[in-house]
């Protein structure tokens, strides 16, 4: 991710909702070794949880430009930035002697993280709505499949002819598998490319979901289907998979490494540098880290007797060949030659110097083939590769970006549960769910659509296809309904029990005094009620239900917006944030990792937690929904309409609380939470399950 600066003219900010993984085309390990990344600027700087954004679209690698106004008088035909890189000089700089030769030998890496969704939808009335000057469009504005053409030719193809130009270089690059997919249908001449380069060791591809998803908030099954789809991409393109791993966001977890070690024996997971320093801010360096049986790279630098690594480029990979334009910028978006030819020249003194220029899977080999025997990552959770500026998944989860006036984070989640539980049903109920609707889901599901910083037209990128597959699905439970003469359908897609449904009355429940506490944001002016109800007879279970109502002054004012012949976009304002406090027992964080089988219980012993944490908070994804708070109650929220991430802030005085924060609910619409609590952790666990595996009602009224 980057942030645009007074761009063909346009004093404007800009965002992509890929955050940065490096400093540049060739960051310094003095850069990538820092611990925790620095605090947005843009992202609550203050560390509170509902601290205003300042900057439109600040990231974590945001650059001095980045807290400059959207301008409403841009202009469109200015020209276009000078390329960043100068000549490569003719000579390489002298270097010392390389002293004693490590047993691994010195390499240098790389991870170019290629993403074709990265304006997800393409950029079509950006100009309009964003940059409030329509008539910039035609030097911002592209079609869905010319902006996926211009991250290819314009990034991607320029290092694949850097590569035949140096046959002794390689590097490593990962992409989703739809892109995969795009290459091999549209760019016939960059596909034969990287076959080359790929059978002669020079390339190597990365990759283990079809569309980039945000698989740590979703069932196990979606990113089932997304690795499925790319093994298949892979092998039809006739391209080998790395054993390297590197995922959309950084996503990185305990249960997907347990999984991965499964589903893909020998996988090597690169971690996220930043991610490591948030939860283990004080591990040394060392060449190689493992965890659930895989072997860990850490994008960072070591010497030591075993080996001298270092990474020569971690980062959005679209950004090296453009000169760190990103796709945002529109026409400028091109490929400038000075800014590889610069790239190449280091490699090439580099290797001159005897360095290894290669790939990460040769490193981890060398490595293991000396000897060396790697130590077992210390304790992490779930996260990304942002996890300080990002607040960990709550970007994706709640938190509003740089252009939040449009950001509906749980709407698209919830429309996104909807459409993967009612595959889940179609499945279940007839053998296998409609593909289209499978691709669907999987684009919906992208990243893009709700952080880091989404623009209006990847929000609907997102409840479109999402709300696409929810129809199909919806449509494949009617017809299996009407094949067996059935008015309604009852799934459990935990057992794949399929029967007529009888329509049972919902539980009677009666409303009782809370169980504990729950705080309201101090200041909130929404004013939500909180109800808890029991069901008849049943003293173990409560279920809590709270209404933010609409603010009536917002409301009144988008009508008036409307009723005045705007779209409803432009009559949306910056939501007030909701948050709730739950007590939990203080230094405790009980979840159930993503795909992970149990609850796992930490204390903030377990990690040497960055600064961010004790600013901030712990925000973790909780996909299954269930915190174990630790003082004899269990929290589940309903995925299907509460699925925001949970806050867990570290420190004395701060840790006994969870939070629940939603950033991106307009003024003007009311919202509803709802959760279930428990005293049984037998009970906790089946209604976590339920969120996962939920019993699907199907009825034709």
């Amino acid at each position: 991710m980057r942030v645009w600066a007074v761009v063909l003219g346009l004093t404007a900010v800009a965002c992509s909702s890929n955050s940065g993984g490096g400093a540049g085309a060739a960051p310094v390990d003095a850069a990538m070794d820092a611990a925790v990344s620095p605090v947005d600027a843009g992202l609550d700087a203050g560390g509170s949880p509902d601290g205003a954004v300042v900057a439109p679209d600040a990231s974590p690698d945001a650059s001095p430009d980045a807290s400059l106004p959207i301008s409403d008088a841009a202009a469109p035909d200015a020209a276009p930035p000078a390329p960043d890189a100068a000549p490569a000089p003719a000579t390489c700089p002298p270097t010392a002697p390389p002293g004693t030769e490590p047993a691994a030998g010195r390499w240098s890496l790389s991870m170019f993280h290629f993403n074709v969704q990265y304006v997800a939808g393409g950029s079509e009335r950006f100009a309009e709505i964003t940059l409030h000057n329509p008539n910039s469009a035609r030097v911002t504005d592209f079609s869905e499949a010319d902006m996926e053409d211009r991250i290819i030719l314009e990034s991607y193809a320029p290092l694949l002819d850097m590569l035949v130009a140096h046959p002794h270089l390689a590097i490593t690059t990962e992409m989703q598998g739809y892109m995969v997919d795009v290459i091999a249908a549209r760019h016939p001449q960059v596909l034969a490319k990287m076959q080359a380069l790929a059978a002669g060791g020079q390339l190597e591809l990365a990759s283990i979901h079809w569309s980039d998803q945000f698989f740590l908030a979703f069932r196990l099954e979606d990113l089932e289907a997304g690795w499925a789809r790319t093994a298949a991409s892979f092998a039809a393109a006739d391209l080998p998979l790395s054993p390297a791993i590197f995922t959309q966001e950084g996503q990185f977890g305990p249960g997907f490494a347990a999984w991965l070690a499964e589903t893909r024996p020998g996988a090597i997971e690169v971690m996220p540098r930043n991610l490591q320093g948030f939860f283990q801010k004080n591990l040394p360096d060392a060449p190689l880290f493992t965890s659930r049986g895989l072997d860990i790279v850490l994008p960072r630098g070591n010497a030591d007797a075993t080996s001298e690594k270092s990474f020569n480029y971690f980062d959005d990979g679209e950004l090296l060949a453009t000169g760190g334009i990103d796709p945002y910028f529109g026409t400028a978006f091109v490929y400038r030659p000075a800014a590889v030819e610069a790239y190449a020249h280091d490699l090439e003194c580099q290797y001159e110097a005897g360095v290894h220029v290669g790939r990460i899977a040769d490193y981890v080999a060398a490595v293991r083939a000396s000897g060396y025997v790697p130590a077992e990552m210390p304790p992490y959770l779930d996260g990304t590769w942002q996890p300080g500026s990002t607040r960990g998944a709550l970007r994706w989860m709640g938190g509003g970006g740089g252009f939040k006036t449009h950001e509906r984070d749980r709407e698209v989640l919830s429309t996104c549960v909807a459409a993967s539980d009612t595959l889940l049903a179609v499945q279940a109920a007839t053998g296998t769910a409609p593909d289209a609707a499978v691709r669907d889901l999987l684009l919906g599901e992208v990243s893009d659509a709700r952080g880091l910083n989404p623009w209006w037209g990847e929000i609907q990128y997102g409840l479109h296809h999402c709300g696409a597959a929810l129809d199909a699905g919806r449509a494949a439970l009617a017809a299996y309904a009407t094949s067996e003469g059935w008015p309604g359908l009852r799934i459990d897609t935990a057992t794949g029990e399929v029967r007529p449904d009888p329509g049972e009355p919902p539980v009677a429940e009666n409303e009782v005094p809370a169980p504990f506490p729950v705080t309201v944001a101090e200041g909130d002016i929404r004013a939500p009620v909180l109800r808890w109800e029991q069901p008849l007879g049943d003293t173990h279970v409560w279920h809590l239900t709270v209404t933010w109502p609409a603010i009536t002054v917002a409301v009144d004012a988008f009508q008036a917006c409307l009723a005045a012949g705007h779209e409803a976009w432009a009559c949306d304002t910056v939501a007030q944030p909701l948050r709730l406090v739950f007590p939990r027992a203080p230094g405790v964080i009980a979840v159930r990792p993503a795909f992970a089988p149990e609850l796992e219980t930490y204390s903030e012993a377990d990690f040497q937690l960055g600064d961010d944490a004790y600013s901030d908070a712990v925000w973790l994804p909780v996909g299954d929904g269930w915190v174990a708070l630790g003082n004899g109650f269990h929290l589940i929220k309903d995925v299907a309409t509460t699925h925001l991430a949970f806050g867990f802030p570290a420190g004395d005085g701060r840790n006994g609380e969870v939070w629940m924060l939603d950033q991106t609910s307009p003024d003007h619409e009311s919202a509803v939470w709802h959760f279930t609590v428990t005293d049984d952790p037998v009970r906790a666990q089946a209604l976590a399950d339920a969120n996962l595996h939920p019993v699907v009602r199907w009825s034709g009224n």
